[in-house]
């Protein structure tokens, strides 16, 4: 039975960093959106961010659905949105998923976008705004009755440790990994 470490959250969340820090911690791979969106953007040379995007989406699925009928271990994370929840519980299906929702405040989500912005520390194949309307939108989705939330608004914040640390001690045991 396959081990998912799901990682979800708006855009800007501090998902990516968690997912990393629990992959090099407990050596697993990781499956991102972003990254398989960069990725075909640079092989095809398209920057066309909804398309790309959609593709990105629909693979990053077909892998998770794959990956989650086997015996390994994974993180996977992405800005799923609410409705994403019943094709995320058929793909995860038979898996042991540990649900991690990263949550900040709508103001700390749009500061980042905005650095993201003038930084121009994203790939071109992002067309990142400068705001979020509808964070809402990117409630838990629901895959499981269980879900840890850790804050971001603050990466260096007591809670944030605190929530990091159960986050990681969970996933090592889900994978378990010592």
């Amino acid at each position: 039975m396959a081990a998912v470490v799901l990682i979800t959250g708006p855009p800007a969340s501090g998902k990516t960093t968690l997912a990393r820090n629990l992959a090099e911690r407990l050596d697993l791979p990781v499956l991102a959106k972003d990254r398989i969106k960069e990725t075909l953007s640079d092989e095809l040379d398209d920057t066309r961010t909804h398309v790309l995007g959609n593709a990105s989406f629909q693979l990053l699925m077909h892998l998770v659905g794959e990956l989650a009928r086997g015996s390994g271990a994974f993180v996977v994370e992405n800005a799923f949105r609410t409705g994403d929840g019943p094709a995320l519980q058929q793909r995860l299906a038979g898996a042991d998923v540990l649900h991690i929702h990263c949550d900040a405040t709508h103001a700390t989500l749009c500061a980042r976008m905005r650095q993201r912005v003038v930084r121009g520390e994203r790939h071109p194949s992002h067309a990142d705004p400068p705001t979020l309307d509808a964070t809402e939108i990117y409630a838990a989705p629901r895959v499981c009755s269980d879900v840890l939330t850790v804050p971001t608004d603050d990466f260096g914040s007591a809670q944030y440790r605190a929530a990091v640390a159960e986050a990681v001690a969970r996933a090592a045991e889900l994978t378990r990994c010592e």
